[in-house]
């Protein structure tokens, strides 16, 4: 399948990759990925007959639960990129929609993203039917999800499992991150942005991968001065968010290993309130060790798959 998408969708989103959103892999960090993303979701509110959905005196709000993400094109400083997207299916108080981003000049896919969004009250977050003007709306913006938007290794139907502080430990989860929510995390009604978990998975998930990445360094091609250097790249996740935090308040990052699939690693991530020991979200993820060079993914040797899974966190999951 050609990765060069043509589509009847509307366009939610259109700009750049700004230099201070690339990462040490010289790529747009996933945090930014999903923040145009969601930004989309604005303009796809206003298309709903929802214009102000995401205004601090809005009636309602739409707040996303479940999440599957695809990467399938690493976007570079300068580039140009578009989103758009539509609904696939409306619910009484929830909807299904899809979003991809593609590179705005070339039309090549960079990432896809299937959400189960639910219609609520802002501050309570309490449930609300659509209106029938949604309904109506939403009948112009169907979308069929494309073979590209599908998962590829995650499960997106498998429920999440029981996730807590006391489990993590029991399990014997190690703290990857630790982290406060400031104001400038947060939108008009006072909850964390949904890129918040993103943000948070990326700058703590280096202390589970590291020994993961440096053994990959012997497969890298040399650069210009001799140096081999690796990184890495999420391809798939699916989040589910299980509490909306707020300012002031702390996580706690725990993450390990869940398995191998073939030259891809499959990992978890919990995010959680060390004060109430609840889960602020879980996640399952799909990545790989990449070539900065070559700017392609490594296969692991034998010897490297077996290090690593001794590794992994029996139990472990969504």
């Amino acid at each position: 399948m050609s990765d060069i998408v043509a589509s009847g969708m509307p366009e939610l989103w259109r700009g750049i990759v700004n230099t201070w959103e690339c990462d040490e892999n010289r790529h747009m960090n996933v945090r930014f990925y999903t923040e145009r993303l969601f930004a989309s979701f604005v303009r796809l509110a206003f298309l709903l007959g929802l214009p102000r959905a995401y205004c601090e005196d809005a009636p309602t709000t739409l707040l996303p639960r479940d999440m599957h993400l695809r990467f399938m094109g690493e976007a570079f400083e300068g580039q140009t990129l578009s989103v758009r997207g539509g609904v696939v299916a409306l619910h009484a108080d929830t909807a299904e929609v899809y979003h991809e981003m593609v590179d705005a000049a070339s039309g090549r896919l960079s990432a896809t993203i299937r959400s189960i969004i639910q219609h609520v009250e802002p501050k309570s977050g309490a449930p609300v039917a659509w209106p029938a003007d949604t309904q109506r709306a939403a009948e112009a913006l169907r979308v069929t999800i494309p073979k590209h938007g599908q998962p590829r290794t995650l499960d997106i139907a498998k429920p999440g499992r029981a996730v807590g502080l006391r489990i993590a430990r029991e399990l014997g989860l190690p703290v990857i991150g630790l982290s406060t929510v400031t104001p400038r995390d947060c939108d008009v009604f006072g909850r964390m942005r949904p890129e918040g978990f993103f943000a948070r998975q990326s700058d703590s998930i280096g202390n589970t991968l590291r020994q993961w990445r440096t053994g990959f360094a012997d497969l890298a091609v040399p650069n210009e001065k001799g140096e081999r250097c690796v990184g890495g790249a999420l391809l798939e996740k699916r989040l589910l968010i299980r509490k909306w935090p707020r300012a002031g308040h702390l996580f706690e990052t725990r993450g390990g290993l869940v398995g191998l699939h073939a030259n891809v690693h499959h990992f978890s991530v919990w995010h959680l309130d060390p004060v109430s020991g609840e889960a602020w979200s879980s996640s399952e993820s799909i990545a790989a060790g990449i070539d900065l060079t070559a700017r392609k993914i490594l296969t692991p040797t034998k010897a490297m798959q077996d290090a690593l899974m001794r590794n992994a966190v029996k139990g472990l999951g969504l």
